[in-house]
């Protein structure tokens, strides 16, 4: 670290000039409920981001027709690399689990 006080970053993927820098305050992999749970508790917050809203819609969807379009939701998010969890790859992969 050049000078005391600095936190250096460095990126996984290449970024444009000007984009957002996010940090976790939580361990990401947990469950949804488990990761409100934290935030609420230790933070004072409750998370409102596109991963956590997309994942309560998904948990909540009452048919397969709406789960199919949280999965395309899901899908534009990996594209623009805003979500890469394998659990919720997994959730979203297979509208059919959720029909229950």
């Amino acid at each position: 670290v050049p000078f005391p006080g600095w936190l250096v970053v460095r990126a996984a993927r290449p970024m444009a000039a000007g984009e957002e820098v996010t940090v976790s305050y939580i361990d990401v992999r947990k469950p949804l409920a488990s990761r409100r749970e934290d935030l609420e508790s230790k933070w004072g917050f409750a998370c409102t981001c596109e991963r956590c809203k997309l994942e309560d819609e998904v948990w909540t969807a009452k048919d397969v027709d709406q789960a199919s379009r949280h999965r395309q939701t899901f899908e534009r998010m990996l594209a623009m690399r805003q979500c890469d969890e394998p659990d919720l790859v997994r959730v979203v992969g297979d509208p059919m689990c959720l029909a229950d």
